[in-house]
This record gives C-alpha cells, sequence and structure tokens, in this order.
C-alpha cells in the first residue's frame, strides 16, 4: 500500500505540488466490477467549487470509483444531516466543522467512523499538518476525520494603507498594543469614516475577544461557560467602549449586509475578520492600497487567533469505507488545500480559506497569489501558526450556545451596557445548555 509519506515524496518532489497533477485516487477495483459511487457532503460556495473540481478530477483517475458531490447551504447544513441521519440516507465522506461543534458531535454519535485503523495500517504521515489540527480532530481519543481546512477564526486585522499613509500614522504591525490601536482609530474617524469595524456579532467574533482579554469561552473541560468572567467582561466592554464611547465603530444601524462592505467602500479604516474575507481585493482593485496583520495582544499579551478547523471523514454508514477513506485523502492533501486557498483554479473563483496544512501556506501558489500580496499571506500564515486549540462545549452544543452568544452581542452593539448581572444571566443561559447531554 502507498504510504502517506511516499504519497508525499512522489507529488511534493521537494517542492509545492503543482497545480496540474491529481491526487492519487482510490484502490483500484478488479476487473469486471461495476463502479462504486462514493458520496461527499460539502458546503456550497467555494467548498463547493473545489470538492466538484477535485471530484471529477479522482473520478477521471480511476473511473472505477464514482466520486459524487452532494452540497448544501451552510446555513441549513445541520438540519439537512439530521434528516440525512434519521432516514439512512446519509452518504460515504462528509465535511463539518470544530468551531460550530458539528465534527465532535457527529464523532461522539457515531456518525463518523474512527479513522485510526486506516492511519495505523499505511503510517500516515501528520507532519504537513498544523499540530493543532491533530488536537482537533480527536475526539475521546481517536481520530475521525482529517483536518480539510483551516483559520485562526476572526484574528486578522485588515487595514487601509492610503487612510493611514494620508493621516501620517504609523501602519498597523504585529507589534502593535491596544492603546495604539485605539489611538489609530480614534485619529482615524472623521464624518461618515469609521477607524475601526469588527461587526460585535459574528458569531466568531466574541470566541477571540475572550481569548484576546485572557480566558475563553469555556473551560478546558468544557463543563463551564465564562461569559460572566472578569476577563470576558473587560472583552465586552473593550467593544461598547469602541460603539458607545469612543465612537470609532460603526453603531447597529449601519451595519451592512456583507460585513467586508464597509472596509471595501473606504468607511473604515481597520476591519477585523478572517482568512475567509482574504479576496476582497478583487473588489478594492485600485481603489486603494490594502495590508493585513494580527490583531494586537490582549492585556496580558494573549493573542485573540483560536485555531478553528473544518474536516472531512468517513460515515459509519459508508458501506465503502475503504474507498470512502482514499476520497478523504484526496479531499484533504496539499493540491485541495491550495485549491481552496485560491478559491478553485486561478483567475476563476475567490480566494479563502486554504487547506489546514503547512505546505499549503508554504506554497509558491499562495505566495504568489495575485489577490493579495506575499505579505498579507505571511500574516494569515503567522496568524495560524499562533491560533490556540479552541476550547468545546463538553456536550458540543455549539450552535446553541452560539445562537445564545450572538443575540447577547447584537444586544450589547444596540447599546446593552456590559454590566455584571447581564453578563451572569447570560452565562446562565449559556450553563443550562451546557447541562444537556450529548
Amino acid at each position: 500500500m502507498t504510504t502517506r509519506r511516499n504519497l508525499m515524496k512522489a507529488t511534493l518532489g521537494g517542492g509545492a505540488l503543482a497545480l496540474g497533477a491529481t491526487a492519487l485516487g482510490p484502490a483500484r477495483r478488479a476487473a469486471g466490477q461495476e463502479p462504486i459511487e462514493i458520496r461527499v457532503h460539502s458546503n456550497v460556495g467555494v467548498d463547493g467549487d473545489v470538492v466538484r473540481q477535485r471530484s471529477a478530477e479522482m473520478t477521471a483517475e480511476n473511473p472505477a470509483v464514482v466520486v459524487v458531490p452532494e452540497l448544501f447551504v451552510q446555513a441549513e447544513y445541520f438540519q439537512k444531516f439530521q434528516v440525512l441521519i434519521a432516514g439512512g440516507q446519509l452518504g460515504d465522506v462528509m465535511f463539518s466543522s470544530t468551531f460550530t461543534g458539528t465534527y465532535p458531535l457527529w464523532a461522539a454519535r457515531n456518525v463518523y467512523t474512527p479513522l485510526d485503523d486506516f492511519l495505523a495500517a499505511e503510517d500516515f504521515d501528520p507532519s504537513p499538518y498544523f499540530p493543532a489540527a491533530w488536537v482537533g480532530q480527536t475526539v475521546n481519543g481517536q481520530i475521525y476525520g482529517i483536518t480539510y481546512k483551516a483559520h485562526p477564526s476572526s484574528a486578522l486585522l485588515y487595514y487601509n494603507r492610503t487612510m493611514f499613509d494620508a493621516a501620517g500614522l504609523p501602519e498597523p504591525t504585529d507589534e502593535m498594543t491596544l492603546d495604539e490601536f485605539v489611538e489609530a482609530a480614534e485619529a482615524l474617524t472623521a464624518g461618515d469614516v469609521f477607524g475601526y469595524y469588527a461587526q460585535p456579532s459574528h458569531f466568531q467574533h466574541y470566541p477571540t475577544a475572550a481569548q484576546q482579554f485572557g480566558r475563553q469561552l469555556f473551560s478546558a473541560d468544557g463543563m463551564t461557560a465564562h461569559f460572566n468572567s472578569e476577563e470576558s467582561i473587560a472583552a465586552l466592554r473593550f467593544d461598547y467602549d469602541n460603539i458607545h464611547v469612543r465612537g470609532i465603530h460603526p453603531p447597529r444601524e449601519l451595519a451592512p449586509e456583507n460585513p467586508r462592505d464597509l472596509f471595501v467602500n473606504g468607511r473604515v479604516a481597520m476591519y477585523k475578520s478572517g482568512t475567509w474575507d482574504i479576496s476582497l481585493g478583487k473588489q478594492i482593485v485600485d481603489a486603494f492600497e490594502w495590508g493585513m496583520v494580527q490583531f494586537p495582544v490582549g492585556p496580558g499579551g494573549d493573542r485573540a487567533a483560536v485555531f478553528t478547523q473544518d474536516c472531512m471523514g468517513v460515515t459509519e454508514a459508508s458501506p465503502h469505507k475503504a474507498e470512502a477513506w482514499e476520497v478523504v485523502k484526496g479531499l484533504t492533501n496539499q493540491r485541495t488545500g491550495i485549491l481552496l486557498g485560491l478559491g478553485g483554479e486561478p483567475d476563476t473563483g475567490n480566494s479563502g480559506t486554504a487547506g489546514g496544512r503547512i505546505d499549503v501556506y508554504e506554497s509558491k501558489e499562495l505566495q504568489t497569489n495575485p489577490d493579495y500580496t506575499p505579505e498579507v499571506n505571511e500574516a494569515r500564515y503567522r496568524a495560524l501558526q499562533a491560533a490556540v486549540p479552541l476550547n468545546l462545549a463538553h456536550n458540543y452544543r455549539m450552535t446553541e450556545i452560539q445562537t445564545v452568544v450572538t443575540a447577547a452581542m447584537d444586544e450589547l452593539w444596540a447599546g446593552t451596557a456590559p454590566e455584571q448581572a447581564w453578563a451572569d444571566e447570560v452565562n446562565s443561559r449559556i450553563q443550562d445548555i451546557l447541562a444537556e447531554p450529548i
């Protein structure tokens, strides 16, 4: 059997994987056997485009195994799978996320099958992947999926270089302090232009803000919520003051439908977001020059970055687990990771969150992508390297908890001050969800 190390040597040749190459497909079927079908569930959008492309490539390489993508709108993903699982209609390979809790939840509920035997049988080499990826992939001591893509969550600071130059201000760097950040945002706030935008109610904003101020939403064992902790309230107060006291952040009524629009249209000088917005240069074009660094460290020196990953795994329901495992490898290799970062073949898509592999971020394709500068690629790489594992709810009910946190952050954005009693009440609702079973 081809080992992962040999596959890496054969495809990389000591350098980046050429985009014209295809990954090894599933094991060949004996002559005369009917082709088998491997159904792959994933999201629409860039993810879906890449899954379609890679499915076609793997099928072309080995027609004995037909890889069939089945794509769903992200907002409906969890509900769709509940229906498929209940009806016994689940496919063979399935995408899920650690941040939303769907990956560990489905692993704990045996929707995924453990991959440990496959990994051991071929001496699978984890070294191309970020070490934190293997922490997130492990549920109850077993591996149920391989990291498909990864990012540091909402821990990046996009900035309008043209505005900084015009104001005579030094550009942001990774070493910028929170005080320097606030001072720059205040200096750049004038008329209908704001110094900063973070979309506080975005479901990935609060976890990074809490991490930045020194305490994640959940304890390491996932049993206790910290929304009402001293550190959390300090993070919430920072957001509140930026909006309602300093006035450097747009009020709730000015929130655009697409969060990036305020930055792209020159209405804010700095924008806190994630790698999913890295293609915004295609909208900016020549309107202004822009750059990106890590968001400033918090009062205790903590970075905002938390390691967030999406995984591909083999379902327990699959009658073709060996072939499905080969498809998982094809969807989590370097080529797929690069395509995700490019948004499909060059010049046909929007760059986005790349594969969760070191050799993807160090590839010449991402380093020379015309959608952004090499410095921007290096900034997101540094943020991912600095990212700490994300503490999850012990019962993995992250979707329910995110609904509570998002509503609370929307209240803050609209004017509710983060007083202790308010934070206690929100924390109590989260703790009630933590009391529920898996």
